[in-house]
């Protein structure tokens, strides 16, 4: 039996309020881009799954990921390789605390910002 691998996204500082976390499959991923807004442009990678309906989940359009700058390529192999990964409770985590989510070495990713419809 295949293992369900779940992301969870955190923006860190103690998750209190919406749009602070989110936990997602990751086989509900519909794409990985450069972020194409004005004001995120070039800085920031956007993740987007596909929207979950029932009574607990949160409408997850996109999470952030806010790049080092002039490193948005490996910040971009960096989530590619956490998705890609095969952790052994099935949980990738991405967490603006937690440097070491991703066993890359060095992290690129500076902040997570997560948007939801609520």
């Amino acid at each position: 039996m295949k293992l369900r691998k779940f992301i969870y996204a955190s923006n860190g500082g103690g998750v209190d309020q919406a749009d602070e976390a989110v936990m997602i499959p990751v086989d509900s991923v519909t794409g990985i881009e450069l972020a194409n807004n004005a004001g995120n442009q070039g800085s920031h990678i956007v993740l987007t799954a596909k929207e979950m309906h029932n009574q607990h989940t949160i409408n997850v359009s996109e999470i952030f990921f806010e790049c080092e700058t002039g490193r948005i390529k490996e910040a971009l192999d960096q989530v590619v390789s956490a998705l890609n990964s095969n952790p052994k409770d099935g949980f990738i985590v991405f967490d603006k605390d937690t440097p070491e989510f991703m066993a890359t070495g060095r992290n690129y990713i500076k902040g997570i910002s997560i948007d939801t419809d609520n």
